[in-house]
């Protein structure tokens, strides 16, 4: 089980990968100039960088399918798992 990323300050390109079975999860957040990455959303709303809101979307199809797991995205805005198995490359 794995999820990880690895920057080359030489070209300035990221490539990572997430296991196949989803047990280490990979959250990303776009921000004006790159990307936020983390195994954990505190993590990216601890940078200072992203301002929480709901992504009321997601909360009402909880409510009334009571699922979470349909898409790569969750309760907060702008936050997005990458999927299981993916590979990141920028």
């Amino acid at each position: 089980m794995w999820a990880f990323l690895i920057h080359d300050k030489r070209t300035g390109k990221v490539v990572g990968s997430r296991d196949r079975f989803g047990i280490k999860p990979l959250f990303c957040h776009r921000i004006h100039d790159g990307w936020l990455f983390a195994s954990e959303i505190k993590a990216i709303r601890a940078s200072g960088l992203y301002r929480t809101e709901p992504n009321w979307s997601v909360i009402a199809q909880y409510l009334i399918r009571g699922r979470l797991d349909e898409s790569d995205e969750n309760l907060l805005c702008g936050n997005q798992e990458h999927p299981t198995g993916n590979v990141v490359r920028d």
